[in-house]
């Protein structure tokens, strides 16, 4: 089913956007708002309503995405399948879609990776550039365990997840490194949530040609800058190295091919803490995003009222889809300026989920919150 074609127009600091949807079967407006980048390389951006990044969002809802997304990708891929989750946006986005699509195969020949700005000691990485990014250095990490190792460097067939595809030249640059470090390769999947690419970029000779390309929306977008304000200095944020024994190692960061289940107890100890909350909010931070779905996703399941979402380093203005924003740390100590865009209102019962090593960092915003931190389970 396509949706006619529709529009909306946002007056942002930076300029005036226009939205066309051209394609795709859910309505643009269900998929994304928008806000202005405080920053040169890019002035405006999508912000994801099904995503769980910038604006909370329910996991019945963020599985709705998930499950679609799968739903257009063949059950036949050649094998094996290297499932690449964009990072920081879509590591969560890329669980979700990858365990949705096993469900559909039950294929045994698949490994799960989310590229990363954190680099963990001792491991072999590939870096890449995202293009457009206020941070363009991204890195895959190749799997530290010898059978996912192995697994990785058969891949004959990489299908990257990600919340948008504007240029393709991101996707690119991932397969064209991954290649270059002989991963047999043979085909290129790319999925999203929302496409702004233009038709060229699938021609011959563009960065998508070759590529099967599939998104719940198909975009068009016009700038106007001639109202807006003058653009910010560009961000510069890089790769960091993780000190040793800091951050999660069976989240996707190093490969898996499952996510680790949760804990029954540990759903019983929360669930009885957050006994008649009339909304709950599982904050995932940075990276971290998946642990917070699956949380949020069995607290759902018992009757709470959850919605979810994570810190950022996406530097955005207020207005348009970000109403309010708080700074805070990153606890996996690179430095970087991190935000809370659109955080919960005062009645919630907020949940920090964060990787090892990230304590002190997660104890500080749940105390602003007057929320709890959790370190993630099985990291």
């Amino acid at each position: 089913m396509t949706v006619s074609r529709s529009s909306f127009v946002a007056d942002l600091s930076a300029g005036t956007v226009t939205i066309t949807q051209t394609g795709g079967a859910w309505p643009v407006e269900q998929l994304l708002g928008l806000a202005a980048r405080r920053g040169a390389r890019r002035p405006f951006l999508f912000v994801s309503k099904v995503l769980g990044k910038h604006v909370p969002v329910t996991p019945e809802r963020m599985a709705e995405s998930h499950e679609a997304l799968a739903a257009l990708l063949p059950p036949d891929l050649p094998g094996p399948v290297l499932f690449v989750g964009m990072g920081e946006t879509a590591t969560g986005l890329g669980w979700g879609v990858y365990e949705a699509w096993n469900r559909r195969v039950s294929r045994d020949d698949r490994l799960y990776l989310h590229s990363t700005r954190y680099l963990a000691p001792g491991l072999r990485t590939i870096a890449f550039e995202e293009v457009h990014s206020h941070a363009p250095g991204q890195a895959i990490c190749v799997p530290r365990d010898a059978a996912l190792a192995a697994t990785f460097r058969a891949a004959h067939t990489l299908v990257v997840i990600d919340d948008e595809l504007t240029s393709g030249k991101t996707v690119a640059a991932l397969a064209g490194v991954l290649r270059a470090q002989g991963l047999p390769i043979e085909r290129t999947v790319a999925i999203a949530l929302v496409g702004a690419y233009p038709d060229e970029a699938t021609h011959a000779g563009g960065a998508l040609a070759g590529w099967d390309v599939g998104t719940l929306a198909r975009i068009h977008v016009q700038f106007d800058a001639s109202r807006g304000d003058a653009p910010a200095r560009p961000l510069d944020q890089r790769t960091e190295s993780l000190a040793l024994g800091v951050g999660s190692r069976r989240w996707g960061r190093e490969g898996a091919m499952g996510a680790p289940p949760i804990p029954e107890p540990l759903i019983d100890r929360v669930a009885s803490r957050l006994r008649g909350a009339h909304r709950v909010v599982v904050l995932g931070a940075g990276e971290c995003m998946h642990p917070a779905f699956v949380l949020g996703r069995a607290l759902e399941a018992r009757g709470d009222a959850v919605w979810v979402q994570s810190t950022t380093r996406s530097p955005i203005a207020l207005g348009g889809a970000i109403s309010r924003s708080l700074d805070c740390e990153d606890g996996l100590g690179s430095g970087a300026p991190f935000y809370l865009h659109n955080p919960p209102c005062e009645d919630a019962r907020v949940l920090v989920l964060h990787e090892p090593g990230a304590d002190r960092a997660a104890e500080v915003l749940a105390q602003r919150l007057l929320g709890e931190a959790i370190e993630v389970w099985g990291a």
